[in-house]
C-alpha cells in the first residue's frame, strides 16, 4: 500500500469498533473510530477520510439518515460508503444502496470479505 487510507469507523457497539479498528490496523489502514452520527459529522468537519464503515442501527439519528447527510454536502457527497450492519431486509438494503455505496455487508460478516471489499476498491 502507498499510503495508509484513512478509514472512519461508525458503528454504536463497542466490540464492532474494536473489531473492526484492529482489522484496519492489521491491514496497513489508519482507523478512525467514533460511536454515534452526532460525533462522525463532528469529525468530518476537520476531516475527509478515504472511506467510511458505516453501521446502519443506531440510536438517535440512523446510518440512513446519516448518509442523507453526507450526499447531500459538497464536501461529504463523494466520500466512499461501505455498510456494515445487521439490517438484511431487501427494502431496508436497498434504501442504504440507493445512496451510492461501495458494499454492503451483513453482520455478521466475514471479516476478511470487509478487508477484500476494501482493497478491491482502492486498487480499482
Amino acid at each position: 500500500m502507498d499510503s495508509k487510507k484513512t478509514i472512519l469507523i461508525i458503528d454504536d457497539s463497542n466490540i464492532n469498533v474494536v473489531l473492526l479498528e484492529a482489522l484496519l490496523f492489521d491491514n496497513g489502514y489508519s482507523p478512525l473510530t467514533c460511536y454515534s452520527v452526532k460525533e462522525a459529522l463532528n469529525i468530518l468537519e476537520n476531516i475527509t477520510p478515504d472511506m467510511i464503515i458505516l453501521d446502519l442501527l443506531m440510536p438517535f439519528t440512523d446510518g440512513y439518515a446519516f448518509l442523507k447527510i453526507i450526499r447531500e454536502n459538497n464536501k461529504t457527497k463523494g466520500i466512499p460508503v461501505l455498510v456494515f450492519s445487521a439490517v438484511s431486509t431487501s427494502e431496508g438494503i436497498k434504501k442504504a444502496t440507493d445512496f451510492g455505496l461501495v458494499d454492503f455487508i451483513c453482520k455478521p460478516g466475514d471479516m476478511d470479505n470487509i478487508i477484500k471489499v476494501i482493497a478491491d476498491f482502492f486498487h480499482r
